[in-house]
């Protein structure tokens, strides 16, 4: 099942523009395609030129296909190293293993984006 991921595609790019290091782990892979499949959602973002995602275009075939089952889902989000080991993953390693990367190592500065708001 197609989910929209235009949704997460603005909070995607604001984590990567608020860490410049997680744009350039992302530029040489600029155009390639990872799925991100939670069942039964999956994903797809396409890599810009400048390290931004986009919502990957329909039939898109995706470089890397991250499956992550909905029980893992909490403990990768909490930051659970090994539940990343718990993830199937397919096709290019490299792009895989910089999008693991980010995804341990990328996180919301909650207090900077408040201060923001309410000064």
């Amino acid at each position: 099942m197609q989910f929209p991921a235009a949704l997460f595609v603005a909070p995607i790019n604001h984590l990567l523009r608020a860490a410049p290091w997680a744009l350039e782990k992302l530029k040489p892979y600029a155009g390639k395609t990872a799925a991100f499949e939670i069942f039964p959602l999956t994903y797809r973002y396409t890599v810009q030129a400048d390290g931004d995602v986009k919502s990957a275009m329909p039939g898109t075939k995706e470089d890397v296909h991250f499956r992550i089952s909905p029980s893992l889902l909490p403990r990768i989000l909490a930051g659970d190293e090994a539940a990343f080991k718990d993830v199937p993953i397919e096709g290019d390693s490299a792009f895989a293993q910089e999008i693991s990367y980010l995804v341990r190592h990328l996180k919301w500065d909650v207090e900077e984006d408040l201060s923001k708001v309410v000064g």
